[in-house]
């Protein structure tokens, strides 16, 4: 006699509990890592190529540049070089660069960042006043309150003038008006881009000319002027890139009274 056979119902195999998530885990790295690199290549695109590659190798080299003062504020290399430079630049030449040197103090620079404000909220350039506006606010700030206080190293033994004081490392010069004067540069050369050389150009002269001013009077030492470049350069940077930023996202606002 035939048994009578039973057939039972069986489920197709459903994915097992560990290849799911595993698979949406790649995915979903997969999309993370796509956005990064994405925002990457824009971000590399809104800064420029080579002067994000400039940013990062001036940052690593004042990391080194600063350890060595940490543990080494004098450098008996660079008083021969400054008593060198001194006696090697003739006198008409530097006191041409200490004039410059004069010509960048706080109270000049100051003046020219109000009078740049203006004429740029007259001009109904809004994000330029507000960031050259933060620039300088922040290059006052992270040089006078950070920088300065935390390296405290001593000006020139050779520098003697009352009314300069305060910290050398690094140069407050070197740091906020290569900033502002290359961002009226840049703002300049946005309106008139046939003078870009000249603009630039004369930016270069002016800034590499009180660099030289304050070591020709013994103000500052050849590294503080290096590391004020080279800080400055990099907040340059960051607050022209947040412009660019700024002015794609929020459109400059319509005032009432404007049709």
């Amino acid at each position: 006699m035939r048994s009578p056979q039973t057939s039972e119902y069986q489920e197709p195999e459903s994915p097992s509990l560990q290849s799911l998530p595993r698979s949406r885990t790649k995915s979903e790295s997969g999309s993370l890592l796509n956005r990064i690199a994405r925002n990457f290549a824009a971000l590399v695109n809104l800064v420029g190529r080579w002067q994000l590659i400039a940013c990062v190798a001036i940052a690593l080299a004042l990391t080194q540049l600063s350890l060595l003062i940490l543990q080494n504020p004098l450098l008996p290399a660079e008083l021969e070089f400054m008593q060198w430079f001194q006696q090697a630049i003739p006198p008409a030449i530097g006191n041409i660069w200490g004039k410059i040197f004069f010509a960048c103090d706080a109270e000049v620079s100051a003046t020219v960042v109000v009078i740049s404000i203006l004429v740029l909220s007259w001009r109904k350039l809004w994000h330029e006043a507000f960031f050259i506006a933060i620039a300088a606010a922040g290059a006052i700030g992270m040089n006078d309150l950070l920088f300065k206080p935390f390296f405290a190293r001593e000006r020139p033994p050779l520098f003697d003038d009352p009314t300069i004081s305060g910290y050398a490392f690094p140069s407050g010069h070197a740091f906020g008006n290569l900033m502002l004067y290359f961002f009226l540069a840049y703002l300049l050369s946005a309106h008139f881009p046939k003078l870009t050389n000249y603009f630039y150009g004369a930016a270069i002269v002016f800034i590499a000319s009180m660099g030289l001013g304050s070591m020709y009077l013994g103000v500052h030492w050849l590294t503080d002027v290096i590391a004020g470049y080279g800080v400055g350069f990099i907040w340059l940077t960051i607050c022209l890139t947040l412009l660019k930023l700024s002015k794609r996202k929020f459109p400059s606002p319509r005032l009432p009274w404007q049709n």
